[in-house]
């Protein structure tokens, strides 16, 4: 994929504003800063890795994840997205001899037989005469594979249901450092550049009317970014409606 570096942004937000290279390490400040807040609204630094599940059903997050977007199980050639569960227990515990171990689940099980037809079963849901009475609603009644994150130690906590060694999860990465090497998507250039002259007028005593004008215009290149990094199509919304729909038990 095409990138530029944050450089070739300054460099031309300084050709644009016709100053000197003298100006170039003020420049290269407001940059730095702007990239990280993009990155943080509106991620362009977005990564994808797999992580190995201990034994007590924890997985340490990579030391540039910011945020973590989703977490996924593999599933043959496919990945399958996970749910969050905020009441799962992100207290570590230990055994006698101060190992960290995983907390008691007598229901385990994988995740293939969550694809099976027989999760959404009616079992306990049968009037007198045996027939059916609905209630899940193409929801699976028992969704044990889910996960928390813990923050204080920057791991991803698993319901001991999930008998897997190996999860798969998209994160935001933070991806800048204090230099002139950073690589930018090149929707995100506009955006820096409105961000370096809002920045100089602002801190130049310029006229207000005009640090104004320059605010909006950044105003409306961040939102255009917006646009342009969570375009959804008609393709989209298709497909997120067919992932949805899945045989299940009405009445």
């Amino acid at each position: 994929m095409k990138t530029i570096t944050l450089d070739h942004i300054v460099r031309n937000s300084l050709l644009e504003a016709q100053l000197p290279l003298h100006y170039y390490l003020r420049f290269l400040h407001f940059g730095i800063r702007q990239l990280e807040e993009i990155n943080y609204d509106n991620p362009i630094n977005v990564k994808r890795s797999a992580l190995t599940v201990t034994n007590y059903k924890r997985a340490i997050l990579p030391s540039d994840c910011v945020d973590v977007i989703e977490v996924y199980l593999k599933y043959g050639e496919h990945v399958l997205p996970m749910s969050q569960d905020p009441n799962l227990n992100t207290t570590q515990k230990f055994d006698a001899n101060g190992n960290k171990i995983a907390y008691d689940d007598p229901t385990t099980t994988t995740y293939d037989t969550l694809l099976v037809f027989n999760s959404t079963n009616p079992f306990g849901y049968t009037n007198d005469h045996g027939e059916h009475t609905g209630r899940h609603y193409g929801s699976i009644p028992t969704q044990k594979q889910s996960y928390v994150l813990d923050y204080a130690n920057s791991e991803l906590v698993f319901d001991n249901a999930v008998d897997v060694t190996e999860v798969t999860i998209t994160y935001v990465s933070n991806g800048v450092s204090t230099s002139a090497a950073n690589v930018v998507h090149p929707y995100a250039q506009d955006t820096i550049e409105k961000y370096i002259h809002y920045c100089r007028f602002k801190n130049s005593m310029s006229a207000l009317n005009k640090v104004a004008l320059a605010k909006q215009e950044y105003i409306n290149a961040k939102r255009k970014l917006k646009s342009r990094l969570n375009a959804m199509t008609y393709a989209d919304v298709l497909r997120i409606m067919r992932q949805g729909v899945h045989g299940s038990i009405k009445n």
